[in-house]
């Protein structure tokens, strides 16, 4: 049954920032949020890239209150510091786990916000 859970993603280097491009129906749980990371935070202490774009079509959630702070932890342990991402989901509305995962995320050096569209969330990505 696992085997048919959508969570591929592709991380892309731009110039000044990461891309990540997940899969249409992408279903954001934490083990795949997990693996995401994983794979994101090597590609910027590779790159030295702290700009970080997800974007994806019709994404799901599958988690609770409980893995939602587990995953805002997460963010908020991240390495290199400061690190900026913007989520930008066609098809998906924040509600108050969102919310809650943002300030769990947004409580160290790090910065995270959602967004629904593509230039509104580059332009934010690449304020200082």
């Amino acid at each position: 049954m696992t085997g048919l859970l959508k969570t591929a993603f592709d991380i892309i280097e731009r110039q000044d920032y990461l891309l990540v491009e997940l899969e249409p129906g992408f279903e954001i749980s934490l083990d795949a949020m997990r693996l995401l990371w994983c794979r994101v935070s090597t590609a910027c202490e590779r790159t030295g890239v702290t700009r970080i774009l997800v974007e994806g079509e019709r994404p799901t959630r599958e988690m609770r209150r409980l893995q939602v702070l587990a995953h805002g932890r997460m963010i908020a342990a991240l390495q290199p510091e400061g690190l900026r991402i913007a989520f930008c989901l066609y098809g998906y509305e924040p509600d108050f786990l969102t919310y809650f995962f943002t300030l769990v995320a947004n409580g160290t050096t790090h910065l995270t916000r959602f967004f629904n569209d593509r230039e509104v969330a580059l332009a934010w990505l690449k304020r200082a």
